[in-house]
């Protein structure tokens, strides 16, 4: 476990959100035993104009205590063409970040940093090579043209980030084998589940909202985004086959995907709530007398496949999932299916199971792939490379590395 260690981390979305991302979650964990600087994402300057309440100024986070960096503008790079003028660029503004990160860190710990470095290529790639430091992570949890600001130069900027950097933490395993080519240590780290929040819905005390505590019996819900990984046959097909009870959907959907929601409306039995606030979701999963998954196989819902199965299971709900039959191999606690048939026999078998001790079961599962867990792995693993430098002799990094 890392103690009073120093840690920047460089991410590519603001610490006060609606929509944590999963740099925001380990940090949360982090901070608890140890000095955590959190810096946002530094604007362009030609941004300024769509952001009046921009802060230029470092702040104590009370809640979770960490500290909270705003970085000065910086010169947009989207625009720039590959080589000279990117990499001048590119260094006077990793140089306007490094000042600014240093006058914070004044006010924390007077200890060489580890850098962290999310979805942020740009900060990431600027600072990795330059900043003195203990160590440098570069925690991959996408595809780069959608977790990074600067997508032309995506390859590019991570290539560099790189070579400067220890241990890359990556979130699936196809995306993990497709960074050993990179050079550094590769480690797979799924992403985690706020337990404590799912596990609500264990509670006697929280029940369903009245929206649903009425409806047929059995509920078979699904709640997420509604967009093209989502199977729309197959919940068709489950509004035939379980037409005494009640398909419940809840989510967003957007364009085209709002039409296929409302001929799913044309059944009887399908109720669409639209999305709900993420306080809301334990009380309506524990509405659900079974949780779907009904995607449909693809590079989107690889990436939260495993995600979506622990928020249901932590909330000891049977899941059934299409499609993902190597969950089962996984040790996974859920029923998978290849086909629609198989699919609703699933869901038939889900519903006889009423045991008290198996919703228990699912959640406790679940309990493993929390956060918590992600971040005892991550602090397992940057521990033992200390060690390693220490005990053999090797020097700290610096910015000669």
């Amino acid at each position: 476990m890392l103690r009073a260690e120093t840690i920047i981390c460089l991410s590519s979305s603001p610490w006060k959100t609606t929509l944590p991302t999963a740099t925001h979650f380990l940090m949360r964990e982090l901070a608890q035993q140890n000095h955590v600087l959190f810096v946002e994402r530094a604007a362009a300057w030609r941004e300024l104009r769509w952001m009046p309440r921009l802060r230029l100024y470092s702040y104590p986070e009370k809640e979770f205590g960490l500290r909270v960096l705003t970085p000065p503008p910086v010169f947009s790079l989207e625009a720039l063409p590959s080589g000279i003028p990117l990499d001048i660029l590119l260094a006077i503004n990793g140089a306007v970040l490094r000042a600014c990160i240093k006058r914070a860190l004044a006010q924390i710990s007077g200890r060489l940093p580890i850098l962290w470095v999310g979805c942020d290529l740009f900060g990431g790639a600027a600072l990795a090579g330059t900043l003195e430091k203990r160590l440098a992570v570069y925690h991959c949890s996408g595809d780069l043209g959608m977790c990074t600001t600067l997508p032309r130069h995506a390859n590019y900027l991570e290539r560099r980030l790189a070579a400067n950097t220890q241990v890359i933490f990556a979130n699936s395993p196809a995306l993990a084998c497709s960074k050993i080519a990179l050079g550094p240590e590769v480690e797979y780290l799924p992403d985690g589940i706020d337990y404590l929040h799912f596990a609500a819905a264990l509670s006697p005390k929280l029940v369903p909202p009245d929206a649903i505590a009425y409806l047929p019996r059995p509920i078979i819900g699904y709640l997420g985004n509604l967009a093209e990984q989502v199977d729309y046959l197959l919940l068709e097909a489950v509004a035939c086959a379980f037409a005494d009870g009640t398909l419940l959907i809840i989510g967003a959907a957007a364009g085209h995907f709002r039409e296929r929601v409302r001929i799913l409306e044309l059944f009887p039995n399908v109720r669409y709530l639209g999305p709900i606030a993420d306080d809301q979701v334990p009380a309506y999963l524990k509405g659900f007398d079974v949780a779907l998954l009904p995607f449909r196989r693809g590079p989107v819902s690889d990436q939260f496949i495993l995600l979506k199965a622990n928020e249901c299971l932590a909330t000891g709900r049977p899941v059934v999932v299409a499609g993902y039959t190597d969950l089962a191999s996984l040790s996974y606690p859920v029923r998978c299916a290849n086909d629609p048939n198989s699919f609703m026999t699933a869901i038939r078998q889900a519903l006889c199971d009423k045991r008290s001790d198996s919703a228990l079961a699912f959640s406790r599962f679940a309990e493993i792939n929390s956060w918590q867990r992600r971040a005892q792995r991550v602090q397992e693993v940057i521990g033992t490379m200390l060690t390693v430098f220490l005990l053999f002799g090797v020097r700290m990094l610096s910015a000669s590395c």
